[in-house]
Protein backbone atom coordinates (compact mmCIF):
# COMPACT_ATOMS: atom_id res chain seq x y z
CA UNK A 1 0.00 0.00 0.00
CA UNK A 2 1.18 3.07 -0.95
CA UNK A 3 0.35 6.22 0.86
CA UNK A 4 0.15 9.98 -0.12
CA UNK A 5 1.39 13.10 1.57
CA UNK A 6 -0.28 14.97 -0.90
CA UNK A 7 -3.74 16.63 0.22
CA UNK A 8 -6.95 14.70 -1.31
CA UNK A 9 -8.02 18.17 -2.39
CA UNK A 10 -4.27 19.13 -3.65
CA UNK A 11 -4.41 15.55 -6.03
CA UNK A 12 -7.73 16.10 -7.54
CA UNK A 13 -6.97 19.40 -8.32
CA UNK A 14 -3.62 18.13 -9.72
CA UNK A 15 -5.07 15.33 -11.44
CA UNK A 16 -7.62 17.62 -13.26
CA UNK A 17 -4.84 20.10 -14.10
CA UNK A 18 -3.05 17.28 -15.74
CA UNK A 19 -6.28 16.03 -17.84
CA UNK A 20 -7.09 19.37 -18.89
CA UNK A 21 -3.80 20.51 -19.98
CA UNK A 22 -3.41 17.08 -22.15
CA UNK A 23 -6.45 17.68 -22.73
CA UNK A 24 -5.68 21.04 -24.59
CA UNK A 25 -3.01 20.04 -26.52
CA UNK A 26 -5.19 18.01 -28.43
CA UNK A 27 -7.60 20.01 -28.98
CA UNK A 28 -4.78 22.84 -30.12
CA UNK A 29 -3.92 20.11 -32.44
CA UNK A 30 -7.37 19.24 -34.14
CA UNK A 31 -5.81 19.94 -37.96
CA UNK A 32 -9.41 21.73 -39.22
CA UNK A 33 -9.24 24.67 -37.13
CA UNK A 34 -8.58 26.48 -40.53
CA UNK A 35 -12.55 25.75 -41.78
CA UNK A 36 -14.02 27.08 -38.52
CA UNK A 37 -12.25 30.51 -39.37
CA UNK A 38 -13.44 30.43 -43.05
CA UNK A 39 -16.84 30.04 -41.69
CA UNK A 40 -16.22 32.72 -39.36
CA UNK A 41 -15.33 35.11 -42.10
CA UNK A 42 -18.46 33.76 -44.16
CA UNK A 43 -21.07 33.97 -41.16
CA UNK A 44 -19.69 37.00 -39.67
CA UNK A 45 -23.24 39.33 -38.66
CA UNK A 46 -23.89 42.48 -39.90
CA UNK A 47 -22.65 45.07 -37.71
CA UNK A 48 -25.56 47.01 -36.68
CA UNK A 49 -23.73 49.65 -35.05
CA UNK A 50 -21.41 50.89 -37.77
CA UNK A 51 -24.60 51.07 -40.23
CA UNK A 52 -26.67 52.81 -37.37
CA UNK A 53 -23.84 54.90 -37.28
CA UNK A 54 -23.66 55.56 -41.11
CA UNK A 55 -27.61 56.25 -41.14
CA UNK A 56 -27.21 58.70 -38.58
CA UNK A 57 -24.75 61.00 -40.28
CA UNK A 58 -27.04 60.79 -43.26
CA UNK A 59 -25.24 58.29 -45.28
CA UNK A 60 -27.61 54.83 -45.99
CA UNK A 61 -26.28 54.04 -49.29
CA UNK A 62 -25.72 50.46 -50.91
CA UNK A 63 -22.02 51.14 -49.89
CA UNK A 64 -22.63 52.59 -46.52
CA UNK A 65 -24.16 48.76 -46.12
CA UNK A 66 -20.63 47.18 -47.54
CA UNK A 67 -18.67 48.82 -45.61
CA UNK A 68 -20.84 47.85 -42.24
CA UNK A 69 -20.77 44.49 -43.72
CA UNK A 70 -17.21 44.31 -44.50
CA UNK A 71 -16.01 46.08 -40.76
CA UNK A 72 -18.25 43.23 -39.07
CA UNK A 73 -16.16 40.28 -40.52
CA UNK A 74 -13.45 38.45 -38.26
CA UNK A 75 -10.33 39.12 -39.41
CA UNK A 76 -7.51 36.34 -39.47
CA UNK A 77 -5.71 38.72 -36.50
CA UNK A 78 -9.55 38.72 -34.50
CA UNK A 79 -9.75 34.89 -35.32
CA UNK A 80 -6.21 34.32 -33.90
CA UNK A 81 -6.72 36.22 -31.03
CA UNK A 82 -9.79 33.99 -30.35
CA UNK A 83 -9.25 30.63 -31.25
CA UNK A 84 -7.28 29.64 -28.25
CA UNK A 85 -9.66 31.29 -25.96
CA UNK A 86 -12.68 28.63 -27.42
CA UNK A 87 -10.20 26.21 -27.24
CA UNK A 88 -9.51 26.72 -23.55
CA UNK A 89 -13.08 26.97 -23.37
CA UNK A 90 -14.17 23.44 -24.84
CA UNK A 91 -10.87 22.22 -22.63
CA UNK A 92 -12.66 23.57 -19.51
CA UNK A 93 -16.53 22.35 -20.36
CA UNK A 94 -14.86 18.39 -20.65
CA UNK A 95 -12.82 18.36 -17.51
CA UNK A 96 -15.36 21.08 -15.25
CA UNK A 97 -19.16 21.08 -14.68
CA UNK A 98 -20.80 24.22 -15.30
CA UNK A 99 -18.60 26.46 -17.24
CA UNK A 100 -20.11 29.90 -18.59
CA UNK A 101 -19.26 31.18 -21.56
CA UNK A 102 -17.91 35.02 -20.83
CA UNK A 103 -16.08 35.96 -24.19
CA UNK A 104 -17.79 37.41 -27.07
CA UNK A 105 -15.00 36.62 -29.63
CA UNK A 106 -14.80 33.55 -28.83
CA UNK A 107 -18.57 32.72 -28.44
CA UNK A 108 -18.49 34.08 -32.09
CA UNK A 109 -15.62 31.51 -32.84
CA UNK A 110 -17.89 28.67 -31.00
CA UNK A 111 -21.24 30.19 -33.67
CA UNK A 112 -19.17 29.64 -36.91
CA UNK A 113 -18.08 26.02 -35.34
CA UNK A 114 -21.26 24.88 -34.48
CA UNK A 115 -22.69 25.86 -38.33
CA UNK A 116 -20.36 23.37 -39.74
CA UNK A 117 -22.28 20.70 -38.32
CA UNK A 118 -20.21 17.74 -39.53
CA UNK A 119 -17.27 18.86 -38.19
CA UNK A 120 -18.12 19.83 -34.92
CA UNK A 121 -19.82 16.52 -34.36
CA UNK A 122 -16.61 14.57 -35.37
CA UNK A 123 -14.92 17.49 -32.67
CA UNK A 124 -17.27 16.44 -30.33
CA UNK A 125 -17.02 12.81 -30.43
CA UNK A 126 -13.02 12.19 -31.61
CA UNK A 127 -11.41 15.11 -29.42
CA UNK A 128 -13.33 16.28 -26.33
CA UNK A 129 -15.20 12.78 -25.88
CA UNK A 130 -18.95 14.36 -25.23
CA UNK A 131 -21.05 17.39 -26.92
CA UNK A 132 -21.07 20.44 -25.47
CA UNK A 133 -24.52 21.92 -26.43
CA UNK A 134 -24.83 25.20 -26.84
CA UNK A 135 -28.13 26.93 -25.45
CA UNK A 136 -27.96 30.98 -24.16
CA UNK A 137 -31.37 30.79 -22.82
CA UNK A 138 -30.23 31.75 -19.53
CA UNK A 139 -29.68 35.41 -21.03
CA UNK A 140 -32.79 36.09 -22.55
CA UNK A 141 -34.34 37.44 -19.32
CA UNK A 142 -31.18 40.04 -18.64
CA UNK A 143 -31.55 41.19 -22.00
CA UNK A 144 -35.04 42.19 -22.02
CA UNK A 145 -36.66 38.98 -23.28
CA UNK A 146 -39.07 37.49 -21.17
CA UNK A 147 -39.05 33.41 -21.28
CA UNK A 148 -41.67 32.98 -22.82
CA UNK A 149 -41.14 35.03 -26.13
CA UNK A 150 -37.46 33.32 -26.10
CA UNK A 151 -39.43 29.88 -26.35
CA UNK A 152 -39.85 26.84 -23.72
CA UNK A 153 -35.71 25.77 -23.52
CA UNK A 154 -35.15 27.70 -20.71
CA UNK A 155 -35.44 26.62 -16.73
CA UNK A 156 -33.78 28.27 -13.74
CA UNK A 157 -31.28 26.08 -13.45
CA UNK A 158 -29.89 27.25 -17.04
CA UNK A 159 -26.16 27.71 -17.15
CA UNK A 160 -25.04 30.80 -19.78
CA UNK A 161 -24.45 29.34 -23.25
CA UNK A 162 -23.92 25.57 -21.79
CA UNK A 163 -27.13 24.27 -20.48
CA UNK A 164 -26.33 20.63 -21.13
CA UNK A 165 -23.52 18.95 -21.70
CA UNK A 166 -20.83 21.06 -20.63
CA UNK A 167 -18.40 19.18 -18.53
CA UNK A 168 -21.51 16.64 -17.75
CA UNK A 169 -23.23 19.89 -16.01
CA UNK A 170 -26.43 20.17 -15.28
CA UNK A 171 -29.49 22.10 -16.57
CA UNK A 172 -32.36 22.05 -19.09
CA UNK A 173 -33.21 19.77 -22.28
CA UNK A 174 -35.37 20.93 -24.78
CA UNK A 175 -37.78 18.62 -23.16
CA UNK A 176 -37.87 19.06 -19.55
CA UNK A 177 -38.34 22.42 -19.23
CA UNK A 178 -40.62 24.87 -17.03
CA UNK A 179 -41.18 28.96 -16.51
CA UNK A 180 -37.58 30.77 -16.02
CA UNK A 181 -37.25 32.71 -13.02
CA UNK A 182 -35.12 35.78 -13.75
CA UNK A 183 -33.47 36.03 -10.57
CA UNK A 184 -32.70 32.75 -10.06
CA UNK A 185 -31.13 32.83 -13.87
CA UNK A 186 -28.97 35.57 -12.72
CA UNK A 187 -27.90 33.62 -10.30
CA UNK A 188 -27.03 30.71 -12.33
CA UNK A 189 -24.93 32.96 -14.50
CA UNK A 190 -22.72 34.40 -12.03
CA UNK A 191 -22.32 30.47 -10.58
CA UNK A 192 -21.23 29.75 -13.87
CA UNK A 193 -19.06 32.68 -14.46
CA UNK A 194 -17.08 31.50 -11.13
CA UNK A 195 -17.14 27.80 -12.22
CA UNK A 196 -15.24 29.07 -15.13
CA UNK A 197 -12.51 31.58 -13.44
CA UNK A 198 -12.03 28.98 -10.76
CA UNK A 199 -11.23 26.27 -13.37
CA UNK A 200 -9.39 28.70 -15.42
CA UNK A 201 -6.66 29.60 -12.78
CA UNK A 202 -6.65 25.57 -11.59
CA UNK A 203 -5.73 25.09 -15.35
CA UNK A 204 -3.50 27.61 -16.77
CA UNK A 205 -2.63 29.09 -13.64
CA UNK A 206 -3.18 32.62 -14.66
CA UNK A 207 -5.96 35.42 -14.75
CA UNK A 208 -7.87 35.40 -17.70
CA UNK A 209 -7.42 38.26 -19.54
CA UNK A 210 -10.55 40.78 -19.76
CA UNK A 211 -9.84 41.91 -23.14
CA UNK A 212 -10.47 38.67 -24.10
CA UNK A 213 -12.97 37.21 -21.38
CA UNK A 214 -14.76 40.38 -21.43
CA UNK A 215 -18.10 38.94 -19.88
CA UNK A 216 -15.91 38.34 -16.44
CA UNK A 217 -16.56 42.48 -16.29
CA UNK A 218 -20.58 42.29 -16.10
Amino acid sequence: MVLSLVPTGQQDAAERRAKALALYEQVKAWPYWEEVYLNCVKESPMSYEAFAQAVQAGDNSRQAFDRAMQASQMTREQFARYLPAFQQFVTLCAVYPNIGMLSDGADQVWHAFLLITDRYAQFCRDVISQPIDHLPCSLYELYGVAAPQAGSNCVSSCLPSTCKGGGGGGGCTKSDCSTADPESIKQGILASRLAFLLAYQEVFQAQPDPAIWNQLAR
